[in-house]
């Protein structure tokens, strides 16, 4: 896996991705992909080695489907943010926070 390869998929993250958790007595924490491009997704999870790719209800407004890439396995975040934070400008602190609520290393 190339450097260019890891930088596309923070890139991604920073444009179309979410960092996100819910939280009740247990941390449920999640990162997704959302495009209306299934083959780019398919790449981004090739990238990374993780993650559930689907095709999401479509709206009665929307003209194309939308595919969701998503990560909730905690060791997956953590592995992926690890490989990825490097290059993440815009979603950098949230993804540190986010790995610091799941007690990963940043």
């Amino acid at each position: 896996m190339k450097d260019t390869d890891i930088a596309y998929v923070a890139a991604f993250l920073d444009g179309e991705g979410c960092l996100s958790f819910s939280k009740t007595r247990k941390i449920y924490p999640e990162v997704f992909f959302c495009n209306t491009d299934k083959e780019v997704l398919a790449y981004i999870k090739g990238v990374i080695g993780c993650g559930s790719l689907y095709t999401q209800s479509r709206q009665a407004s929307s003209k194309k489907e939308r595919y969701v890439l998503t990560i909730r396995r905690k060791a997956d975040i953590q592995k992926t943010l690890g490989m990825i934070l490097p290059y993440l400008r815009i979603k950098k602190q949230k993804a540190i926070e986010l790995l610091e609520m799941i007690g990963g290393k940043n």
